[in-house]
């Protein structure tokens, strides 16, 4: 039997019991987590015939996941700082794309100093250079937890979603922790200033 180092690019996809959409869900899988695809796939005949992918979960369970979830021969990585993203592993071929930090990204081949990667949902793929990525658990984890925070629509300005990230964080070593709190800082400081101009107005009004 196969087993292929595999990661997930679908934040929150169903795990099934079998390789079906109708087939009782047994877990979720999250952005950047890694499994191991066992090399057998299987179509739903009742839908689409959608291609489900046979995995191992770091659990050891067995179960299925849809395909297009999945970018086989990988290993998770996030970006550390954005950067211009190139279609092939040559500098004459600049795109228009970048990706930003904090991206969570599956890594599936790497040439001298690139490597090729695919975003989540797949909604980019392309060669960055590898200097730009952070292997460590600890980083990618961080992001996760972080980006659900700050990419949540609510009414609570991003200043306050930063100061929520750092109050509760689990992963106080991450690389990224630094900069969340000199964003947040700034953001704070531009809303005083916009309170202060605001305040001035209403008195110029009075």
């Amino acid at each position: 039997m196969q087993s292929v180092p595999s990661v997930c690019i679908w934040d929150g996809i169903s795990v099934r019991a079998e390789p079906a959409r109708t087939a009782s869900v047994i877990s979720n899988l999250n952005l950047g987590e890694s499994v191991t695809y066992l090399g057998i796939s299987a179509a739903d005949s009742s839908f689409k015939n959608q291609v489900y992918y046979q995995i191992r979960l770091s659990d050891n369970r067995v179960a299925w996941v849809p395909a297009f979830s999945l970018v086989t021969n990988a290993k998770p990585a996030v970006v550390l700082t954005e950067v211009t993203v190139y279609m092939r592993p040559d500098l004459l071929t600049i795109s228009d794309k970048k990706i930003g930090s904090m991206e969570i990204v599956a890594v599936d081949d790497a040439s001298d100093n690139w490597i090729h990667f695919y975003s989540e949902k797949k909604i980019m793929s392309g060669w960055i250079n590898s200097e730009a990525l952070s292997y460590q658990a600890e980083d990618i984890a961080f992001s996760l937890y972080a980006g659900r925070i700050l990419n949540a629509e609510t009414t609570v300005t991003l200043a306050e979603k930063i100061d929520s990230v750092l109050k509760y964080n689990l992963y106080p070593d991450a690389v990224f922790v630094s900069l969340l709190k000199e964003i947040g800082e700034k953001e704070k400081e531009k809303l005083q200033l916009e309170e202060i101009i605001r305040q001035n107005l209403m008195r110029n009004d009075n």
